[in-house]
């Protein structure tokens, strides 16, 4: 019996040559295709959408920051109003191709009602670096550095930063979390208190 690759639109067998162990370019596309995955992802998205959409209407739109040259290096920071706050420092997800803070408001009503900052990090995508990765770690890195070194324009407290990523957000916060802060950039202290990746 050959390979099949069961996914929730159906089987699938190999048509074409094989390109990589068991799979054809069709079934190894499916692989990284999320709408094969969850047949429902458009009807997530929009959702997701109005989240974001309510969550500005009730906290009403973020301050946006530059971190750096180019106009994509901006974080969205939707502050809780009060001094000496954590930050919730969010990485978005998008398989490292897609996504933006502004489809990503929507956990800043949590935050923000629990007392806490909520920042969230535009970077670029793997199809502007033509699939390199590094632009990205470098960018969210910057991104953290500049909350650590500017929290207090919104009231943050820099030893209270606590980073959260999601799907390949998850793998660049996993990144930030293993960063040798110090010999790289000169932070004596741990740059985070805590994070989590999902």
């Amino acid at each position: 019996m050959g390979f099949e690759l069961t996914t929730p639109r159906g089987v699938m067998t190999p048509q074409g040559p094989l390109v990589f162990m068991s799979y054809d370019q069709a079934m190894l596309d499916a692989c990284y295709d999320q709408n094969v995955w969850a047949p429902n992802r458009d009807q997530v998205h929009e959702r997701v959408k109005l989240a974001c959409e309510q969550t500005r209407h009730v906290l009403g739109q973020p301050h946006r920051f530059t971190y750096g040259s180019t106009p994509i290096e901006t974080i969205d920071v939707f502050s809780c109003g009060k001094t000496h706050a954590p930050v919730c420092i969010y990485i978005h997800g998008g398989a490292w191709r897609a996504g933006s803070a502004a489809l990503n408001a929507a956990p800043a009503r949590m935050c923000v009602d629990a007392d806490v900052h909520y920042a969230v990090v535009d970077f670029t995508n793997v199809i502007e670096t033509k699939g390199d990765l590094r632009p990205m770690v470098d960018q969210v890195r910057r991104a953290c550095l500049w909350i650590y070194h500017n929290a207090h324009m919104f009231g943050g407290d820099a030893q209270k930063l606590y980073v959260h990523g999601h799907s390949s957000g998850g793998h660049l916060t996993g990144v930030l979390l293993t960063t040798d802060w110090q010999t790289l950039y000169g932070i004596d202290t741990p740059l985070f208190a805590a994070g989590m990746v999902s």
